[in-house]
């Protein structure tokens, strides 16, 4: 049973000294790792067994102590020093507001070739979407939907992706299948974002599909 930010508080970081809470948020940091592990394995939203909470509402509520545990540190006179990767999702995340910039493709030898670019103006979004067997892109204006879309992209914490998705690190392979591709462009200076896979696929995958609305294999 998982317990509020808070109570996690009052449970194992009030009072504690800054090294405690430090012991704390590495010990936070192994659990992060090892449930994103198995929330991105290929078989995990098939699994026949049931975990309740499930592993990724594990993982959201750990990030939520995590913050916490980070905060209480500083408050009780310590200092968190991010990792390198720390910084550098820091600064994906603040620049997401300046997007200026999304492409994504994806194909494969039996699905043909698919991409959709969504290009910022000032107060402008135009986007494009081409099929390998359509002659002509379709381009739409959607300035309407340009903050909503900055907003539900913010909400995916792309910076907490992986920057490739295979098989291959969990012993399988996949000779033909697909593979995609997302690129995301600054205009604050901060280079491009790019995540990619390979018959792989990140575990809350479906929700940039929602997002940039993607069209969805359907099942036989």
């Amino acid at each position: 049973m998982l317990i509020s930010p808070e109570w996690y508080y009052e449970e194992n970081l009030k009072g504690q000294t800054p090294e405690q809470i430090m012991s704390k948020i590495r010990g936070l940091k192994r659990e992060i790792n090892r449930l994103q592990k198995e929330i991105d394995r290929p078989e995990y939203p098939y699994r026949t067994e049931v975990i309740d909470p499930s592993e990724d509402v594990q993982l959201s509520m750990c990030r939520e102590y995590l913050d916490k545990a980070k905060l209480v540190l500083v408050e009780a006179g310590g200092v968190y020093i991010p990792t390198k990767a720390e910084q550098r999702a820091a600064a994906i995340e603040a620049s997401m507001p300046y997007i200026s910039k999304i492409v994504f493709t994806k194909g494969g030898l039996f699905t043909g070739h698919y991409a959709k670019t969504f290009v910022f103006g000032d107060n402008t979004l135009h986007m494009s979407e081409s099929f390998s067997y359509a002659e002509v892109p379709v381009i739409l204006d959607i300035s309407d939907h340009r903050e909503e879309l900055i907003e539900e992209l913010m909400s995916l914490h792309l910076e907490r992706w992986r920057r490739h998705y295979d098989l291959y690190r969990y012993g399988m392979a996949v000779m033909d299948g697909e593979s995609w591709e997302l690129k995301l462009f600054f205009s604050n200076g901060h280079r491009p974002l790019r995540i990619t896979g390979d018959n792989a696929y990140p575990f809350d995958f479906y929700h940039l599909e929602d997002v940039l609305g993607l069209p969805v294999e359907q099942e036989n």
